[in-house]
Order: C-alpha cells, then structure tokens, then sequence
C-alpha cells in the first residue's frame, strides 16, 4: 500500500501506511520541526517506565519518549527554539 498523507491544521502532517503512523509538527515561524510515531501501546511500554525516564534525562537529547492517549510514542525534536 501506498503512504497516504493526511492533512490537519496548518504546519502539520499526518503519513499512514499499513504498519506506521507518523505526525509532522511545524512551528508557525518555522524554527522547529517535531516528529511524533506510535511505538507501543501502553500496557506493553509501562514496565519499561524506568528505562524510557532515564532516557529521557540521560540519553536522548533532542528525542523523547511519552505516553499520549494509552499510547507511547517517541517524539522527535529539531530547531534553534527547542
């Protein structure tokens, strides 16, 4: 199957394909870019909690990981204002 692409709100983007989901996000002055994919859901993340934490503080940098509606995602971050 082809990617399909979805559009939502101004400077942002939605790309689905059979087994990925990715969200675009564009700041209104440009100055960053965020990536948002869908990892796992939460039940199977949640005894990894510790590891994800501790990544987040130690190890990521400019990625993150988090938990949005029962699903963990890893965010993706890039631009001079983050």
């Amino acid at each position: 199957m082809e990617p399909q692409s979805n559009y939502g709100p101004p400077g942002s983007w939605q790309v689905d394909t059979d087994n990925l989901r990715i969200l675009v996000l564009l700041s209104n002055d440009t100055s960053w870019l965020r990536l948002l994919v869908p990892i796992a859901q939460a039940p199977e993340a949640l005894p990894f909690a510790q590891q994800l934490l501790e990544a987040n503080f130690d190890d990521t940098q400019d990625t993150r990981y988090a938990l949005h509606q029962d699903v963990l995602c890893l965010s993706a971050c890039t631009g001079d204002d983050y």
